[in-house]
């Protein structure tokens, strides 16, 4: 009977050993099992994430405005610069909130003589190196570099009115305004765009009028005039 009790409980100990065993081996590929599961979803999250982006780029671009940018010499009875803005597309983006304009110098600021005594790159630095400027006082114009076109619509024009920029000191003497005027009367005008709705990302685009009309000459439309932005 001693015998036979005994290996009842041999039996008894082996059994619960192996299930032991198995139990282990079933949570262990269990956590395994969550761990490939977590796995699995955190990437097809990221993947997830990264088609929602390249859609959202892809939709960001194709509504890129398209701007037309054109300076006339002409204004009413008067000869203004006058820089004017249309928006021409694309059709699904119908208006921009808010469109700024920022004067970009026409040369390499490096070109500027300086003497060395400070006030020289003071002044190199402050002046703007191109053939018009912003005029002062108007709605929108910040400062001569830089005015704001609050709301435009779809083939809508906006005028902005600009001014002849006036030399560094070392231009002074005779002729040193005319000989400024000169240089500058076909240099490229150079333009930032930065456009904005609600919604979405802003768009920055690059304006590059190629010749700017001799100093006197009345123009009245078209002037120099360049398309840029768009989709792709």
């Amino acid at each position: 009977m001693d015998i036979v009790e005994g290996s009842i409980v041999a039996s008894a100990s082996l059994f619960s050993g192996v299930a032991a065993v198995a139990a282990w081996r079933a949570a262990r590929q269990a956590n395994q099992n969550a761990r490939t599961a977590n796995d699995t979803a955190a990437a097809a999250r990221e993947i997830a994430e990264q088609v929602a982006k390249i859609e959202q780029d892809r939709h960001h671009r194709e509504l890129t405005p398209v701007l037309t940018v054109t300076l006339n010499r002409w204004r009413g009875d008067g000869r203004v610069p006058l820089l004017q803005v249309r928006l021409d597309g694309p059709q699904a983006l119908d208006h921009l909130d808010e469109v700024t304009i920022e004067i970009r110098d026409s040369r390499d600021l490096s070109e500027a003589p300086v003497l060395g005594d400070g006030r020289d790159v003071e002044e190199r630095n402050a002046t703007l190196w191109g053939p018009y400027r912003f005029r002062a006082g108007l709605p929108g114009v910040a400062d001569e570099r830089t005015a704001t076109i609050n709301g435009l619509r779809m083939d809508e024009v906006k005028p902005l009115a600009l001014e002849e920029t006036y030399p560094p000191s070392w231009y002074a003497g005779t002729g040193g305004l005319e000989r400024w005027r000169e240089e500058y009367a076909r240099e490229p005008f150079l333009l930032w765009a930065r456009c904005r709705t609600e919604g979405l990302a802003p768009w920055t685009l690059s304006a590059r009028l190629e010749r700017i009309q001799t100093p006197g000459v009345d123009l009245r439309s078209p002037g120099p005039q360049v398309t840029v932005g768009g989709g792709y």
